[in-house]
């Protein structure tokens, strides 16, 4: 699916994607490996994991999607949109969001769970990296 040149200069600098439908989604950015879920929402959502970008989206940009649901899933799709922190942040601050028990001193804590929640889902964690 080609994005119109307007949609492209308006969602430029974008920092995060946030990725909801189906099950065992796969997606590249650029040709190279981005994104592989190991469990999404069982309920069809339009969102309900985000990914950080890391290097924000350019208009070159290009990403391939892949989405492998068995037949029995009840979502065979996928929903992509892209997001800034600020639009991030004013939407939850819009939904009085908060994140479940938030520890007032992680530092205390040796080991914590997942990093990020938002209202829009919890951020996908770095996939380890080999030595």
């Amino acid at each position: 699916m080609d994005v119109s040149p307007d949609e492209l200069a308006r969602l430029r600098g974008r920092t995060i994607l946030a990725i909801g439908g189906g099950r065992n989604v796969r997606i590249w950015r650029n040709g190279r490996p981005l994104y592989h879920s190991i469990q999404m929402s069982p309920e069809p959502q339009i969102s309900s994991q985000l990914v950080d970008l890391r290097q924000p989206l350019t208009a070159s940009d290009r990403f391939e999607v892949l989405v492998c649901s068995l037949e029995s899933s009840p979502v065979l799709g996928v929903s992509l949109s892209f997001w800034s922190e600020s639009e991030l942040r004013a939407t939850c601050d819009r939904k009085a969001w908060k994140p479940p028990e938030t520890l007032e001193d992680r530092r205390a804590w040796s080991v914590v769970g997942r990093p990020r929640f938002s209202c829009l889902g919890d951020f996908a964690i770095p996939a380890l990296q080999s030595p």
